[in-house]
């Protein structure tokens, strides 16, 4: 027969209150709090890391495959998110090897269905671009070391020039339109201590940069280091991702253009996309 010990039952255990929340909070919500507590408490951003790469071996990367050979556009998006855990998470080494695979897939599927032109494929093919600088932000991260960066080993470098080779390859399909990896196969390049691939097809950066033309003069001025300069700064980190940093390179020109041309010609460089001062230098 049951009896009471006169201690009060608790109401549940505190874990699973704590699953109920995970389990209930809208996707943005638990986002923001995750980023308030990798804020609050940095300590924890380890382990955060390595749970984020114990779910990728364990479950993630099993799908890769089966999602890049998809002729779906919404399954390569899945993938290219699996992708850029990796790349976040400290295995930058493990994910280029699939981001080049995308990098390919999603081409042959633009040319494939005759929509390389289209807004949606333009855009996610920008969106892979930008991946891949990204990947080439967080291979330098990889190989900082407590006396320095130490240099890339054989195998790294075999994966790094892999995926450079796959971004050139993508150039044929895009032959009378812009080709969308310039960015990255540039970062790419500069990885590897190579001078830029050639880019031979036609592109607007060029037109577009040569069109623009600032006004004769700045309609305020203050000295800067012996130097009369506009009294209106704009700053490059405004124009820096997700927005800025998943666009075709004629795009960016484009806004810089637009910006010079309404007297915005002094910069304040704060690089938040790996290569903005590379996209910037080759404009101006």
């Amino acid at each position: 027969m049951a009896s009471s010990s006169g201690v009060p039952a608790n109401a549940a255990h505190v874990n699973m209150m704590t699953d109920t929340v995970i389990a209930n909070l809208p996707t943005e919500g638990l986002r923001a709090i995750i980023r308030h507590v990798l804020v609050s408490r940095p300590d924890i951003t380890s382990t955060f890391e390595a749970e984020t790469r114990n779910y990728l071996a364990q479950d993630a990367s099993a799908s890769l495959g089966t999602r890049i050979q998809t002729l779906d556009l919404d399954e390569l998006k899945k993938a290219q998110q699996l992708i850029r855990c990796m790349l976040g998470s400290g295995v930058p080494f493990q994910g280029i090897p699939w981001l080049g695979k995308v990098a390919i897939r999603a081409a042959n599927l633009a040319t494939e269905l005759q929509v390389v032109d289209s807004g949606r494929a333009c855009a996610f093919l920008a969106s892979i671009d930008g991946d891949v600088v990204q990947a080439m932000t967080a291979v330098q991260k990889a190989l900082f070391v407590q006396s320095g960066v130490r240099p890339m080993s054989t195998e790294e470098t075999d994966i790094v020039e892999k995926l450079l080779g796959d971004l050139i390859a993508c150039q044929e399909g895009f032959q009378g339109a812009e080709y969308p990896y310039r960015r990255g196969a540039i970062a790419t390049a500069n990885a590897l201590g190579l001078s830029q691939p050639p880019l031979p097809f036609r592109d607007t950066v060029t037109v577009t940069a040569k069109q623009a033309f600032p006004p004769t003069k700045p309609s305020e001025t203050f000295t800067l280091n012996g130097k009369q300069v506009p009294r209106i700064f704009s700053g490059l980190w405004q124009m820096s991702s997700p927005a800025w940093g998943s666009a075709p390179t004629s795009k960016i020109v484009e806004q810089f253009s637009t910006h010079a041309q309404h007297g915005f010609t002094a910069f304040d460089m704060a690089d938040h996309y790996g290569d903005a001062e590379i996209i910037f230098a080759s404009a101006s």
